[in-house]
C-alpha cells in the first residue's frame, strides 16, 4: 500500500468558491500519492501511486469516480503538537453535502455543513495543532463503490504513508489494497 515517487507540476488550474462566497484562485501542484478514505461499516484506507483511474478496486470494491473533478475544496492534515497526522480536514461547497449523508454518521468523522467542513479522523485522537493542521492542499475527489458507499481520494503529498497511518489507527479502521480498474479519470 505504500508509494514511493516525487511530486509533479499540475497542469490544471481554476477557481474555487467555497461557502462563504469566497473565491481561491489556484495553480496548484499536484501530487502523486493519494489516500482513499472509505465511509462503509468500518474507515477503510488505502494509498496509491500515479494518476487517478476512472474505476478502482479498493477493500472488495469497484469504485467508479463520481465526476466532481479533482478540486472538491481543501484539504489540511489533522497534526498533533508534535507533527503526526492523525485525521483530514475536507473544506468544500455544495459537494460535501453529497460526501457528508453517510460519511457525517461514522464515527470517526464529524460534519459541520455550516462551516462547509468534514473532519475525518484515523484514530481516537480528536485534539489537534491548528496552527500544525493549515496546508490547504488541492486535489480532491469522490468515487462511488458498487454499493453506494463513498470513497473520498486526497492527493497525499509525502506526509502521510501507510506506516505513519497504522500508528495512529483506531481498532475499527481496516486498511485495504488499491488497484487501477480503468483508465485515469479527468
Amino acid at each position: 500500500m505504500g508509494c514511493t515517487g516525487r511530486k509533479s507540476p499540475a497542469h490544471w488550474s481554476g477557481m474555487l468558491v467555497l461557502r462563504s462566497g469566497a473565491e481561491i484562485h489556484i495553480s496548484p501542484e499536484s501530487t502523486e500519492h493519494w489516500l482513499l478514505v472509505g465511509f462503509g461499516k468500518r474507515l477503510t484506507l488505502g494509498m496509491f501511486c500515479g494518476d487517478r483511474p476512472a474505476t478502482l478496486r479498493f477493500s472488495g470494491w469497484r469504485c467508479v469516480d463520481a465526476g466532481l473533478g479533482v478540486m472538491l475544496g481543501l484539504h489540511d492534515w489533522l497534526r498533533t503538537e508534535g507533527g503526526e497526522v492523525i485525521g483530514a480536514r475536507l473544506t468544500a461547497g455544495a459537494e460535501l453535502d453529497f460526501i457528508a449523508d453517510d460519511s457525517g454518521k461514522h464515527p470517526y468523522c464529524e460534519v459541520n455543513e455550516p462551516l462547509g467542513r468534514m473532519l475525518v479522523f484515523f484514530g481516537s485522537r480528536r485534539e489537534f495543532d491548528e496552527l500544525r493542521s493549515d496546508d490547504q492542499d488541492l486535489g480532491s475527489s469522490l468515487y462511488i463503490a458498487d454499493d453506494g458507499t463513498h470513497v473520498l481520494c486526497l492527493s497525499a503529498g509525502n506526509d502521510v504513508t501507510e506506516e505513519s497511518l497504522r500508528r495512529v489507527a483506531g481498532p475499527r479502521v481496516m486498511f485495504a489494497n488499491v488497484e487501477n480498474a480503468g483508465p485515469a479519470g479527468p
